[in-house]
């Protein structure tokens, strides 16, 4: 029997994906056999997916906490993300290696509740403010200190 899944591998990083799920039964990608989300599905269908089995997310897509409808969806569904924010400038392998390099750092969060944001660089994993855009919209500025933040 297989192990549970924990990671889910973005699309955007499907080569990433696939390699990692050659080695470990614990990471799906779009397409794996083991996975519900269908390749080219959109970001508002596959994160109720990936928030619902409470899996890790790996992505370098940064639009996931910057643009405020995505940052939402993921705070609403409380996604647990590791975003490879310095990816565009690497290639596959590079990419690879950097997250084995890390990958003690990245399993660990497994462990923390959603939702959460962390990048991932060559300096390692670290936790990024996740402000709800909607604070906002009642006085608080998304970056102020007084307003609410889950990180």
């Amino acid at each position: 029997m297989a192990p549970d899944v924990r990671f889910y591998v973005d699309e955007d990083t499907l080569h990433l994906g696939k390699a990692m799920a050659a080695v470990r039964d614990d990471i799906v990608h779009p397409g794996h056999i083991r996975c519900p989300v269908p390749r080219g599905a959109l970001d508002p269908q596959w994160l109720p997916v990936v928030g619902d089995r409470d899996w890790l997310l790996i992505s370098r897509d940064k639009r996931l906490r910057t643009n405020p409808v995505e940052k939402m969806k993921l705070i609403d569904v409380g996604i647990r993300a590791v975003i490879l924010t310095s990816a565009g400038n690497m290639n596959r392998w590079e990419q690879l290696r950097l997250v084995v390099r890390y990958w003690d750092q990245i399993e660990d969060l497994t462990s923390q509740p959603g939702p959460f944001v962390h990048s991932l660089t060559a300096g390692g994993v670290s936790a990024q403010p996740l402000r709800d855009p909607r604070n906002k919209a009642a006085g608080a500025s998304p970056d102020s200190p007084d307003s609410p933040a889950t990180a």
